[in-house]
């Protein structure tokens, strides 16, 4: 009777142990905080100038940003299943004028065929400012 309740008294201390053990497990690595941007929704009222500015300014009524690099696609591809070609990232960084980092996003269809020369770059997908 006694080596009973020492067993289970040790599977007790056992159990307890192992909780503890995968609680601190599934926290995880301490995470670093998020960052949130501020998003726009599809922008159509949006100009595009290359006035003294190699890569472009984007213009909106409430800020403008200039374009500090060339687009580049941002390697996420996204599928649409109604269409049979689907969507290209492609994204920028720039300045806007109060002195914020701002990233621009575009979209475009992806058919394999259209040059990036040839996309529309006057349809900002949105515009990310930190």
């Amino acid at each position: 009777m006694e080596v009973r309740r020492e067993r289970l008294r040790r599977n007790s201390e056992i159990r307890e142990a192992n909780k503890t053990r995968l609680s601190e497990l599934a926290a995880g690595p301490p995470r670093k905080p998020m960052t949130f941007h501020r998003m726009e929704p599809k922008m159509s009222e949006t100009t595009i100038s290359y006035d003294g500015n190699n890569f472009g300014t984007v213009k909106r009524e409430d800020y403008t940003v200039s374009l500090r690099e060339q687009a580049e696609p941002t390697s996420r591809l996204l599928n649409d299943w109604e269409r049979k070609h689907g969507y290209a990232e492609w994204s920028a960084r720039g300045t806007t004028s109060d002195g914020r980092e701002a990233r621009v996003y575009w979209l475009h269809v992806d058919d394999g065929e259209t040059l990036p020369e040839d996309y529309d770059w006057s349809d900002v997908d949105r515009v990310e400012i930190e």
